[in-house]
């Protein structure tokens, strides 16, 4: 009776050793799996790098476009008064010979 109880423990432990070894088969596989994401996340991390850098660069030409913008308005506006003032400067005159005649 002894003998068929060992026999029977020593089946069962075959099982549960044959059930842990399709486990760290399966564990394998995942870690495998696991490093390629890992991979993955990498590149994409440094694809996200590159990305933020390209629209810091965006954002600096961005800034000086900007600013010659700023200046160009800048330009039109003294151009307008510069025009106001020749404008005036025949106005003034017609009116002063209307008045003389």
């Amino acid at each position: 009776v002894l003998v068929q109880k060992l026999e029977f423990l020593a089946q069962r432990l075959e099982v549960l050793v044959q059930r842990l070894e399709v486990l760290v088969k399966r564990l394998e596989v995942l870690d495998q799996r696991l490093e390629v994401v890992a991979q993955r996340l990498e590149v994409l991390d440094q694809r996200l790098e590159v990305l933020v850098q390209r629209l810091v660069v965006l954002e600096q030409k961005l800034m000086v476009l900007e600013q010659k913008f700023v200046v160009l308005v800048q330009k039109q506006v003294v151009l307008v008064q510069v025009l106001v003032v020749l404008v005036l400067k025949q106005v003034v005159p017609a009116q002063e010979l209307v008045v003389q005649k």
